[in-house]
């Protein structure tokens, strides 16, 4: 693709009825608030930032859109009969694959957008690698933001806020596999509920992500015979909470939190010896290789 520079780009005022917009624009909505909020400041200070089009070809003063659809509504709703644009010399072929670089870029785009503009522009260009040149970003970046917007699962829990930041959505994509299909069926499900009820950040969602993927064994073993005939009411509730939260809670902690709780349980049976020295783990005692 053409690099441009200063000498590739003509600035120039462009009449809006010579201007088409037909083509690629990611942006499903137009916000008509914030439309007007734009119109009223291109009044009051002018057009900050020109549109981009190219020349349509075989057609003498006609330009295609490239970049700036808002802008060019915003004229018009203002009356303009011309607005400054920076002409792009480009053959048609390449007009898809800037107009979704342009797009992808802007800060103002939903994540849905944003992640079917990279959609887009994969197909338009043939592979990841070629994408993650033109956006300036790594192809390990791109790709998990690629694979789960191939699911449709994924893909409305991105549209209705559940998945909110590319971080997360890069998390829960580790349930997908390249061809969009879930790695383990139900697991993706659990993951979108896991964000809608806890909001979670990117590193709890990725230690709830790994446990789903690497689960704790969630066989509880036989108990064994016990040498005593009765055991404390207190140890046998322990014992049953425990075991609970072996399969109920561990999973969920990340490696921080599961470490932290390891110290605690050792400073218990450290104090337990420390009061009976000597005394090897009873039948009655929980297992301790979960904690």
């Amino acid at each position: 693709m053409e690099v441009r520079t200063a000498a590739t780009m003509g600035m120039q005022d462009i009449a809006l009825s010579t201007i088409r917009v037909e083509g690629v624009n990611v942006r499903a909505y137009f916000d008509e608030e914030a439309l007007q909020q734009l119109a009223k400041s291109m009044q009051q200070h002018g057009l900050l930032q020109p549109i981009i089009v190219a020349p349509e070809p075989n057609e003498a003063g006609t330009w295609r859109l490239i970049a700036g659809e808002r802008r060019l509504r915003a004229a018009k709703q203002l009356g303009w009969s011309t607005i400054p644009a920076r002409v792009l010399p480009l053959p048609p072929e390449q007009w898809k694959a800037v107009m979704m670089s342009e797009n992808t870029l802007r800060e103002d785009l939903t994540l849905g957008e944003e992640l079917e503009g990279y959609t887009i522009l994969r197909e338009e260009l043939g592979n990841t690698e070629a994408v993650a040149d033109l956006l300036g970003v790594s192809r390990a970046y791109l790709h998990p933001l690629l694979r789960i917007w191939r699911h449709p699962r994924a893909r409305e829990a991105i549209a209705d806020g559940t998945i909110q930041s590319k971080a997360i959505a890069r998390v829960v994509s580790l349930l997908v596999d390249n061809e969009g299909n879930e790695r383990v069926p139900g697991l993706l499900d659990q993951a979108i509920a896991f964000c809608a009820d806890k909001h979670p950040s990117k590193a709890r969602l990725k230690a709830y992500v790994d446990g789903l993927l690497h689960p704790l064994s969630q066989e509880v073993p036989p108990p064994r015979p016990r040498a005593q005939k009765t055991v404390s009411s207190f140890v046998v509730h322990e014992e049953q909470r425990l075991n609970k939260i072996a399969k109920d809670v561990i999973p969920e902690l990340s490696p921080h939190d599961r470490n932290e709780l390891r110290k605690i349980y050792q400073a218990v049976l450290a104090y337990i010896d420390d009061v009976n020295p000597g005394l090897q783990q009873s039948e009655s005692t929980p297992n301790r290789k979960g904690m």
